[in-house]
């Protein structure tokens, strides 16, 4: 398994978020909670009832997240502390 260490991984997490075109999309990673590997994931808040041309924005952001969520460098690595 491909290693990598806390500062470079945290680095790319960050600049991951960064990417999040609305503030009610976060990504998370999955696997840290106590096992230090990375599988990226997304989580959104709800918006409600919404019309919809808004509906169709929220959605297209939310998949252009879990793309970048996807794609993420590091997903598979274990994070070195």
């Amino acid at each position: 398994m491909k290693k990598i260490s806390y500062e470079k991984y945290d680095a790319a997490f960050t600049e991951l978020k960064r990417t999040a075109s609305d503030h009610r999309i976060e990504f998370y990673n999955m696997d840290g909670f106590g096992r230090n590997s990375v599988n990226m994931g997304v989580n959104w808040a709800g918006i409600g009832t919404v019309a919809p041309d808004e509906a169709t924005d929220f959605a297209a952001k939310i998949i252009a997240a879990a793309k970048a969520a996807k794609e993420f460098i590091y997903n598979g690595y274990t994070i070195e502390w």
